[in-house]
């Protein structure tokens, strides 16, 4: 069989496992495991394709990386420095207190926010604006929710906290695109967008923090994404394993054909798990950048 034969092989295979199925190889899987845990890392920081290029690096194989420093990035930057730089912040005991007080203080911001969201809908009058601000206002109001749950569910729940904070990034990020659509120019809007998706961000770093801290979880780590080439239109799936430790175990990739993405983001948790079965591991945190996939489980 030719290299193009084992491709058609593969794509019919693909074409043949709608999702159901694929969620209920996955839940076969995750049978075998004493313990599970599944986390939704925002894409843009699921770095499968850093985590092999590193590991390249270390067994001294020639690999180039190209580092650049968008504008955006360094906003984050300074946001960042000054969020932490309050006097509360630097008197906080540990990552617990430290979270609380950024999920805190992005419920303020939120809240100041949306007050401006609601002045300027009275203001308005065009019928596309007004939808695109009410879209907005929608997902200020569930960002304050659940920045408020995080601050209190950090002690008992870390895992629990990192998916609610992780939620609330699509939403911001939606708001932000229906303003675009609608044309409404209103800087402090765009600005009070950025800030939100800050404090995700550092959220979501946290309460992984939390988790890693958690001396009572030891568990291997599957790193999972999916991608399309678009030269060939095929689809692959693709992940790296690492133990408890630190250790490296191994990276895998699944060429695959012409499927939905989420169903190759389940390819690639299934291939993962498939690898952990036949290795013996008992214990693996999942990482994935779908939400969608999260849900399913």
């Amino acid at each position: 069989m030719d290299s193009l034969e084992f491709i058609k092989v593969l794509q019919i295979s693909c074409l043949a496992s709608l999702s159901s199925a694929l969620i209920r190889r996955i839940h076969f899987f995750l049978q075998t495991i004493f313990q599970w845990k599944i986390k939704c890392i925002p894409r843009e920081r699921n770095k499968v394709d850093d985590r092999l290029a590193k590991v390249a690096s270390d067994r001294n194989t020639e690999v180039q990386v190209f580092v650049n420093f968008p504008e955006e990035m360094l906003d984050e930057f300074g946001f960042c420095q000054k969020a932490l730089s309050t006097p509360e912040v630097i008197a906080a005991m540990d990552t617990t207190q430290l979270g609380t007080l950024i999920m805190k203080l992005g419920a303020a911001n939120a809240k100041a926010t949306l007050n401006v969201y609601n002045e300027i809908i009275k203001k308005l009058g065009s019928p596309q604006a007004l939808k695109a601000l009410n879209c907005c206002v929608e997902a200020y109001k569930y960002a304050i929710l659940s920045f408020e749950m995080v601050s209190s569910e950090l002690v008992e729940d870390s895992q629990t906290a990192n998916y609610d904070v992780a939620v609330r990034g699509p939403k911001i990020a939606n708001c932000k695109k229906e303003l675009i659509n609608a044309k409404v120019k209103a800087p402090r809007l765009l600005a009070g967008n950025r800030f939100i998706k800050y404090h995700v961000l550092m959220g979501y770093e946290i309460t992984s923090t939390l988790e890693l801290e958690n001396p009572n979880e030891k568990l291997d780590a599957l790193y999972t994404d999916g991608a399309f080439r678009m030269e060939t239109v095929f689809a692959t799936a693709e992940g790296v394993i690492w133990k408890q430790n630190g250790e490296w175990i191994l990276g895998y990739n699944h060429y695959l054909g012409s499927c939905s993405i989420f169903e190759v983001e389940l390819w690639g948790i299934l291939d993962g798990l498939a690898i952990i079965q036949i290795r013996g591991y008992k214990n693996v945190l999942i990482h994935t950048d779908s939400l969608e996939v999260v849900k399913a489980l």
